[in-house]
């Protein structure tokens, strides 16, 4: 906390009044947090209720970032590989995946790392991202930002579009908001979209012990921006990360409150405010939080009163990032409600018994399967309580016959109108098939089955062929 009062000294700012509403909810409409959690991409609801993995369980994911209008992009690299060979994969609002290629990096020889902050535009077409290059050769060290067109599979004809000016970028519209030299932000000019026209808004003192500025997010509003602070030790490793909270007329404008309110948390970073200037997300040592808006009334180097109480969304989370996206319509998406049971049919009425008596069915005791391949054809009796036609089949096994499969072979069919006769059997006759008659040969001396359906009733029996 030693650290914390010097900031007032340290910030450029000139004075000013301002209000920021002390909202009780965040923007309207649907909103969620895109974050990462086990090196995975996730998105949550407001209160972490609902929470849905992007992507798909691979492992390695290195940074996230959500655009004004809900598209998601991820960074990956594996583990053990240099920044060159990062990619990046682009969430639909939906949750479907839009887009995916190459994270494309400076190529000349140098040695990159990347992305230095990260950020996407509201329609999800350009990603936007700074970098470091170092070539040892002359000890040459650029900084700068990469904007990559995401409907590319590849790197664009020519390369990212290179500025120069910053790095640690965030975006407000269209409009590049970025750090140069770790002392300065830096905001790019109206409706320039790949310019190198940068004009400083705050600077702080690089004087010994002085931490680096990192990210810079702004609130689409415009009226209040967080800052990362990162403060090195000898060995040039992070031994501490601060997010100061501050509010300013506008983009670029005057900047109020310049030193008064930081985040509370050990190592706090990655802050996202929503789009309307009442929520602010952020991650430290214990993980995604969410909360309102500061109030800006306690003392110079203190830590912020929030409008809201934060909410832990992630105690394992980092790198959020405040958008629009629907996390509960994704999820009703994914799992979509069971289909209602359908309403069973009226029980129909009971059929006579007459009706729905079985047929009975007889063969001639020495049914001859030469019988069936001719003209006249095979005569079985079938005996019946009720009127209607008969349908008769006769199937063989296909092992009988030397065939391979399960279902029975049709060798012979038959049908008749028969009377309601129940004291007399009636005559039905089979013959052979097309393709039965060529089986007819193999036979004899074979067990076959005669079915014969009569209104929905069936009667089966077995008959040796002579």
């Amino acid at each position: 906390m030693r650290q914390l009062s010097r900031f007032r000294a340290l910030i450029t700012a000139t004075a000013g009044i301002l209000a920021v509403a002390a909202g009780t909810a965040g923007s309207a409409g649907a909103a969620g947090i895109a974050y990462l959690d086990g090196k995975e991409v996730w998105v949550s609801n407001l209160d972490g209720t609902a929470k849905v993995r992007l992507s798909g369980g691979e492992g390695d994911w290195t940074a996230v970032a959500q655009s004004d209008q809900g598209f998601v992009v991820g960074v990956r690299l594996e583990a053990g590989k240099i920044a060159d060979l990062s990619s990046f994969t682009i969430w639909n609002p939906d949750g479907t995946q839009k887009d995916f290629g190459p994270l494309a990096g400076k190529t000349n020889g140098g040695s990159n790392a990347y992305p230095l902050g990260l950020d996407i535009t509201p329609d999800g077409g350009l990603l936007v991202y700074g970098y470091s290059n170092y070539i040892t050769f002359g000890n040459i060290l650029t900084n700068g930002t990469f904007l990559l067109p995401s409907a590319t599979r590849s790197a664009p004809v020519g390369g990212p579009y290179s500025v120069n000016s910053v790095r640690w970028t965030t975006l407000v519209g269209d409009r590049i908001i970025g750090t140069s030299d770790e002392l300065q932000t830096s905001v790019q000019e109206v409706g320039s979209t790949g310019s190198q026209n940068f004009t400083p808004w705050i600077t702080i003192a690089g004087e010994p012990g002085a931490p680096e500025l990192h990210r810079t997010d702004v609130a689409a509003t415009g009226t209040i921006a967080a800052l990362e602070y990162a403060y090195y030790g000898a060995e040039v490793s992070t031994i501490d990360e601060k997010v100061l909270v501050i509010r300013a007329q506008s983009v670029g404008g005057t900047v109020i409150d310049a030193g008064q309110c930081f985040l509370d948390g050990v190592r706090a970073t990655y802050p996202s405010f929503s789009q309307d200037a009442q929520t602010l997300a952020w991650s430290d040592a214990a993980g995604v939080k969410i909360g309102g808006v500061p109030t800006f009334t306690g003392p110079d180097g203190g830590v912020c009163t929030l409008t809201r109480a934060p909410v832990t969304i992630s105690a394992t989370g980092k790198w959020p990032s405040y958008g629009p996206i629907n996390v509960e319509g994704i999820l009703a998406a994914r799992n979509p409600a069971p289909a209602p049971t359908p309403t069973p049919a009226p029980t129909a009425a009971p059929t006579p018994p007459s009706a729905t008596t079985p047929p009975t069915v007889s063969a001639p005791a020495k049914l001859k399967a030469t019988k069936l391949g001719a003209k006249a054809g095979a005569t079985i009796d079938v005996t019946t309580t009720s009127a209607g036609e008969a349908v008769a089949t006769l199937t063989v096994r296909p092992k009988s016959i030397g065939k391979k499969g399960k279902k029975p072979v049709v060798i012979a069919t038959g049908k008749a109108t028969l009377k309601a006769d129940g004291a007399k059997a009636q005559p039905v006759k089979l013959k052979a098939t097309k393709s039965g008659k060529k089986l007819l040969g193999k036979l004899k001396g074979k067990k076959v089955t005669i079915t014969v359906v009569l209104n929905g009733r069936s009667t089966s029996i077995d008959v040796t062929l002579r």
